[in-house]
């Protein structure tokens, strides 16, 4: 990680993924940490892309400005554009969440683990168990699913099984199910 910097709040720029799984953040549900930083300071900084986009901090940057704060610790991170939801994901794994958050965390990293092993796949075909993985799209290195891996990686305690069965319970997953399209987040964009 790179070294901590002083950044303008004006300057940063919520990642449309953290909104999309956990949420709108109001002054409501950030007002205890709103007061936790009041009395005791900012105890983390916030993490951000050199573009400014925010990675781990979302609810801090919102308890700041209702503080009136203008500017904010910040660790500026390089990381590739198609890890950064995963990295939103696993710096959350420790926050209070709803089963909606949970479900919506586990069909994203569904989604990436399922892409990178599709990549795998099309670089160099493997056999596992005696199944070529041209004909099981969904196992990845030393046969785990990426449904049993994106379960692991949400930190909610389950199988990839179990939370398959919570996102089929979710009107928007089960919508793009039917239609054919794999994805959550397509859904009324």
């Amino acid at each position: 990680m790179g070294e901590t910097v002083r950044i303008k709040l004006s300057e940063l720029k919520s990642h449309p993924s953290n909104k999309e799984i956990y949420g709108e953040i109001t002054a409501e549900n950030v007002s205890d940490l709103a007061e936790s930083i009041r009395s005791e300071g900012l105890k983390h900084p916030v993490e951000v892309t050199p573009e400014g986009v925010i990675l781990a901090g979302h609810r801090r940057v919102k308890a700041v400005k209702i503080l009136g704060w203008k500017e904010v610790d910040a660790v500026v991170v390089e990381i590739p554009n198609a890890d950064v939801e995963s990295y939103i994901i696993t710096d959350n794994n420790y926050r209070e969440k709803t089963r909606e958050q949970v479900t919506r965390e586990y069909i994203k990293l569904k989604q990436i683990e399922t892409k990178k092993a599709e990549q795998r796949r099309v670089r160099k075909p493997l056999v596992s168990d005696g199944l070529s993985v041209e004909n099981s799209t969904h196992r990845i290195e030393g046969g785990n699913r990426a449904s049993d891996i994106a379960a692991k990686k949400c930190s909610a305690g389950k199988s990839g099984e179990t939370m398959d069965k919570w996102a089929e319970q979710n009107p928007e997953y089960q919508s793009t199910e039917q239609s054919g399209i794999n994805s959550f987040y397509s859904v009324g964009e």
